[in-house]
C-alpha cells in the first residue's frame, strides 16, 4: 500500500511539473504581447485578418501572478486572468468573467471569442 501511495505521489508531482513547464516555457502566455492583427467577420463566415495601425500600438501583458495589464488602458479591460486549459483562459474584472480561447506559438498569441460572428486578435511578442 505504501508503494502505491508513493507511486501515486510521484505521478501527480510529475504531471503538475509538466503543466508548470508548459506555462513558463517557450510557448508561454506570460509576458508582454503587441496587437498585430484582428479578425473581422460580417456574420457570414467570410471574415479576414486585418493589420492594425502600428503607429498606435496596443499591448496585453500577462503577469505570472494572474494580473493582466492592457495598454493603453480601456474601461472595458479585464484586469486578471486564469488559464483553465491549454486552449482556454478566463478573464476577470471585479465579479465579471469572460471565457476566451487562445492558441500560442513561439511567434504569436491568437485570442478568439466574445462575438456571435467570428472574431479574434493576434499578438506578437513585444520588443
Amino acid at each position: 500500500m505504501k508503494n502505491f501511495i508513493l507511486l501515486a505521489a510521484i505521478l501527480i508531482s510529475s504531471v503538475a511539473c509538466r503543466k508548470t513547464a508548459t506555462q513558463t516555457g517557450n510557448n508561454s502566455i506570460i509576458g508582454k504581447w503587441e496587437l498585430s492583427e484582428y479578425l473581422a467577420d460580417p456574420g457570414n463566415g467570410s471574415g479576414t485578418w486585418h493589420l492594425v495601425d502600428s503607429s498606435n500600438p496596443s499591448y496585453l501583458e500577462f503577469k505570472a501572478d494572474g494580473i493582466l495589464v492592457s495598454t493603453p488602458y480601456s474601461i472595458n479591460s479585464w484586469d486578471h486572468y486564469q488559464l483553465t486549459s491549454d486552449s482556454s483562459v478566463i478573464f476577470f474584472r471585479g465579479s465579471e468573467q469572460f471565457i476566451n480561447w487562445y492558441h500560442i506559438s513561439n511567434t504569436s498569441l491568437t485570442l478568439f471569442g466574445g462575438c456571435i460572428e467570428a472574431c479574434g486578435e493576434r499578438y506578437i511578442p513585444a520588443q
